[in-house]
């Protein structure tokens, strides 16, 4: 079984983040884990702390993903495979949502995207393939989004800060047939492997990793404990 990290933002891009890529990478191996996936924030706020203005002209994936970048650098020496995701957020709303396995053509406007919908831009990933999860549904704040909408939910978020009522959200999964993912939402050093999943095997890329996902052959870390 192969422990992979599905949920972690770096001090590089996130400002809620307060952990370098060495400090994660250092914490996460010695934690026993084969894989992480840096889902760094996406929103109008980051892009204003990382200098981006999502409004010019250009790919901006770029920038969201130089924590991504300096992690999988690492990950290669170490031996922990390194995966890109995002967590998204829209304007207007406290929702946020996690993006796996996507093109660079579905974000390389930030713009646009913060200014669409969660409803419409889910279209839009199912078109690209991308894998669309809403994260923490039941934090305070957060409203769980019609499940047409959506690949599936993170179940289990194990970030201690926030009362995530994860049980609702698996509960709320299982009665509408959704995906479940489970992440350590890991901001600082106390969140390192707190979450993730226990998969058969350990994915090649991110399309392997969506696949993984999709075929649910994995066990979430600490559903358990519900």
């Amino acid at each position: 079984m192969y422990k992979i990290e599905l949920h972690l933002h770096t001090d590089i891009v996130s400002p809620c983040g307060t952990l370098h890529p060495e400090e994660e990478i250092e914490g996460y191996k010695k934690a026993g884990y084969a894989g992480i996936v840096v889902t760094d924030h996406y929103n109008r706020y980051t892009a204003k702390c990382i200098g981006v203005d999502p409004a010019a002209p250009g790919s901006k994936l770029p920038a969201f993903l130089a924590g991504y970048r300096a992690m999988k650098e690492l990950g290669d020496r170490e031996g922990i495979r390194v995966y890109y995701g995002l967590e998204v957020r829209f304007d207007g709303s406290d929702n946020d949502y996690l993006l796996y396995d996507f093109s660079e053509e579905l974000v390389a406007d930030p713009e646009k995207v913060f200014r669409m919908s969660p409803m419409a831009f889910s279209e839009l990933a199912r078109q690209d393939g991308a894998l669309f999860i809403q994260a923490h549904p039941f934090r305070d704040h957060c409203i769980p989004i019609a499940p047409e909408y959506v690949d599936g939910i993170e179940s289990v978020n194990k970030h201690v800060v926030h009362n995530n009522r994860n049980a609702m959200a698996v509960a709320y999964a299982e009665r509408h047939g959704l995906l479940q993912t489970g992440g350590s939402d890991c901001h600082d050093r106390a969140d390192i492997g707190l979450g993730g999943i226990d998969a058969d095997y350990l994915p090649e890329d991110e399309a392997d990793l969506a696949r993984l996902i999709r075929g649910r052959h994995f066990t979430i870390l600490g559903r358990e404990e519900l």
